[in-house]
C-alpha cells in the first residue's frame, strides 16, 4: 500500500532479504567500511553502515530503526556516529543511498542542519 505521495511506510521482510541479495554488505567492515547495531539487551532496534569510497566520499547504507523504536531519535543518534567515523577515517562528503521503494527516511535524519552541522570537515 502506498500513500498519495507514493511513500510506502514501511518494508516487507521479503523485500529486506530481496534488497540484501540484490546489493550485498559485505564491504561494511573495515577497512572499507563500518556497520551499527543499537541494540537494547537483546533486541535490535535500528543499524546504519557506511560505505568509505575513493576521493573522501561516504556512502550511508541499511539505515534502519526498528518500528517499535521510532520517533525517539534513534536514526538520527546513528547518523551522528556514522558522521563522527567518517571524520576520523577522513571523509568529507556523506552521501545518503536511498531507496523509495523501502519506506520514509525522516528529514531529522537526513538533513545535517536539523542536528546542528552542514558538513563533515
Amino acid at each position: 500500500m502506498t500513500s498519495p505521495a507514493g511513500i510506502r511506510p514501511a518494508a516487507t521482510d521479503e523485500e529486506i532479504d530481496a534488497s540484501l541479495r540484490e546489493d550485498p554488505s559485505i564491504d561494511l567492515a573495515l577497512p572499507s567500511g563500518v556497520f551499527l547495531v543499537a541494540r537494547q539487551r537483546d533486541a535490535v532496534l535500528g543499524c546504519a553502515g557506511l560505505r568509505m569510497l575513493p576521493e573522501r566520499i561516504g556512502e550511508v547504507k541499511r539505515l534502519f530503526v526498528a518500528p517499535a523504536a521510532r520517533g525517539i531519535g534513534l536514526g538520527a543518534r546513528l547518523m551522528g556516529e556514522l558522521e563522527r567515523l567518517a571524520r576520523g577515517h577522513g571523509l568529507s562528503v556523506l552521501r545518503l543511498d536511498t531507496r523509495h521503494d523501502l519506506g520514509r527516511i525522516p528529514s531529522a535524519v537526513c538533513d545535517p542542519r536539523l542536528r546542528g552541522g552542514a558538513r563533515l570537515q
